[in-house]
Formats: C-alpha cells, sequence, structure tokens
C-alpha cells in the first residue's frame, strides 16, 4: 500500500500506510518500512527525521537479525550518510563538523557490519572521501 502512495505522490497516505506497516511486528517488514519512511523524509528535504527513521533500523535489531533484515540495516545506515552529507554544504562550524562525523559514523558502519552488502564499497568510498577532505 506505501508503494502505491508513494508512486502516486501522496507522501503523507504513504508514511501513515508504512507506519502501519512497521508495527506489524514482523522485522523484515518493520525494517524495510522504516527505511521508506526515512526515503520519503530525505525526498521532503527532513533530513533529521529521516535519520531517526534510519537510526531505528540501524539499532533495532540486534547481531542476530535475519538476512533480510540485516540488508535493510545496511541500507538504513548507507542513506543516513546520505543525509549527513546533504547538509554537510549548508553547514558551517561545529554542526559542519558534527554533520562529517554523523556521514563517518554511518558509512563505517556499513563497512564494519556489513562488509558482503552490496552497499559496502560504495560506503568505504564514501567514508574515504570524508577522511581524507583537506578542510578537517
Amino acid at each position: 500500500m506505501g508503494e502505491a502512495l508513494r508512486g502516486s505522490s501522496k507522501p503523507e497516505e504513504a508514511l501513515a500506510a508504512y507506519e502501519s506497516a512497521a508495527g506489524t511486528g514482523s522485522p523484515r517488514l518493520a525494517a524495510r518500512s522504516r527505511c521508506m519512511i526515512g526515503e520519503i523524509l530525505f525526498s521532503q528535504e527532513k533530513y533529521d527525521d529521516a535519520v531517526k527513521q534510519f537510526r531505528r533500523v540501524m539499532f533495532g535489531y540486534d547481531e542476530s537479525a535475519p538476512a533480510d533484515v540485516r540488508m535493510w540495516q545496511a541500507f538504513a545506515a548507507y542513506e543516513a550518510g546520505r543525509c549527513a552529507q546533504v547538509q554537510i554544504a549548508a553547514s558551517q562550524g561545529a554542526d559542519r563538523e558534527r554533520r562529517i562525523e554523523q556521514a563517518i559514523e554511518a558509512f563505517r558502519y556499513v563497512v564494519e557490519r556489513h562488509p558482503q552488502d552490496r552497499l559496502a564499497a560504495e560506503a568505504g568510498k564514501q567514508l574515504e572521501k570524508l577522511q581524507q577532505r583537506p578542510d578537517r
């Protein structure tokens, strides 16, 4: 339902549908739904709210989570990193440093906790770019 609403440009209804699906009890469905909520919030430029959703997926399950949940954890971390990256350019001083650290933390999460995931290589590249920034 959330996918159909998201595709029909009804983000508020899609958010409600995903929120409902996230409460179903199925870890895979909950993780995926939280990621989709984060994606909608990202597209609305509500980056901090998006990160909250992504972090719920990243840290809402332990190391014994099934593979179909771990996949969403890696995705969530990568997207949390993207949220921070988008905000770096508009930030200054301590806020900028905080955003850089948030991006590093998120990409490192993918690389270290999900090294076999399809996003790990790209997360590694982003991590390297952030760590080599001349303004750091």
